[in-house]
């Protein structure tokens, strides 16, 4: 197989690459596994390894002009995320409160985000584009690890978003990343979905892309279930990701 990965398209062993070192800090515990499905912790991730960072920043105008004239569901979340040297938090911002006319400062609560480990797969998807077409071959990595989200006891952080919160003792080096996901579904009920990351300061950079899933991945060799292929195949398409 990985003869014919290195024969994929450009900058994919690039992308490869960077993929899996990504993963590196996901692994830095052993935590016990949880339910994929609870709403406390994040889905699992398919990379697509032939298609590069570049390649989508190239197109991703057009990409986004489809999405803008096709009837996706498309939901668009604003992450903040604190980075120290043992730890991963996530803060959550409540609504504002109205107080005698003015708007106060929203609250902001740290979640910890917990690395559970996974399986990591490399898998080729073979499809027909058109009847009669060439065979097209998608080599994905499938990461199964995840992030649960703990309450960090309630604790309210102050509007100072690097600022410590009470009870939690923050490192001087710490780090502060907005960055802004958009998460794009073919219906409401879809366990399946595209994601694409952006810089906050620059909304129009693409720094991450991949698949999340719900119930798309099985135990058997294949790994991904035939509702997952058919859905990843139609946003390759329909994306004109693949040829």
């Amino acid at each position: 197989m990985s003869s014919q990965i290195r024969t994929q398209k450009k900058n994919q062993n690039a992308r490869q690459a960077m993929v899996i070192s990504g993963l590196n800090t996901i692994y830095r515990n052993t935590t016990t596994s949880h339910a994929i499905k609870t709403q406390k912790q994040t889905e699992p991730r398919i990379y697509f390894l032939n298609i590069s960072l570049d390649d989508i920043n190239k197109i991703y105008h057009k990409i986004h002009q489809i999405v803008e004239n096709t009837r996706y569901i498309v939901k668009t979340k604003t992450e903040h995320l604190l980075l120290t040297e043992t730890d991963i938090y996530e803060i959550g911002l409540s609504k504002s409160a109205t107080k005698k006319g003015h708007h106060d400062d929203r609250e902001q609560r740290l979640h910890l985000r917990v690395p559970v480990d996974g399986i990591v797969t490399i898998k080729e998807i073979n499809f027909r584009v058109s009847d009669g077409g060439e065979l097209t071959t998608i080599p994905v990595l499938i990461d199964e690890s995840y992030y649960e989200l703990r309450n960090t006891r309630g604790d309210v952080v102050e509007a100072d978003a690097a600022a410590a919160a009470a009870g939690i003792h923050l490192p001087p080096n710490h780090k502060y990343i907005i960055q802004v996901k958009k998460t794009i579904k073919f219906h409401e009920g879809s366990p399946n979905a595209f994601v694409f990351v952006f810089e906050y300061e620059s909304p129009n950079v693409v720094i991450d892309f991949y698949m999340i899933t719900e119930d798309g991945i099985i135990s058997q060799t294949d790994k991904l279930n035939n509702t997952f292929k058919e859905d990843m195949i139609s946003f390759l398409l329909q994306f004109k990701l693949c040829s």
